[in-house]
């Protein structure tokens, strides 16, 4: 996978998605809020699906990177995210965190 087609996962539609896709969803963007990487600054949140949204909203919480709603402005707004109404199971690994579940994200 192209560097390009790897950036850009975050806008595909998950609809049909398993947990494979959904692992591979949580791995990149826990990597990329962990190391506040600069391809987070492209992301056009009106693209971003609810359960993508959700996601980046809890690593932000679990990490308390709260400095990256200002080091990134285009990631504003999805500190308003809700959650979501039906559970998503987004990564093969476990993550016991209420903040996650909180979110309707669970594995």
């Amino acid at each position: 996978m192209s560097r390009r087609q790897r950036e850009k996962f975050y806008y595909q539609d998950q609809s049909n998605w398993t947990i494979n896709e959904y692992d591979f969803l949580y791995f990149n963007l826990n990597k990329a809020i962990l190391t506040e990487q600069d391809w987070l600054s492209n992301i056009d949140n009106s693209r971003l699906s609810e359960t993508t949204k959700a996601i980046i909203k809890a690593l932000i919480l679990y990490y308390k990177k709260f400095d990256l709603y200002q080091k990134f402005p285009n990631l504003q707004g999805i500190e308003e995210q809700e959650p979501l109404l039906q559970p998503v199971f987004i990564s093969k690994v476990s993550i016991k965190s209420p903040i996650f579940e909180s979110m309707g994200l669970i594995n």
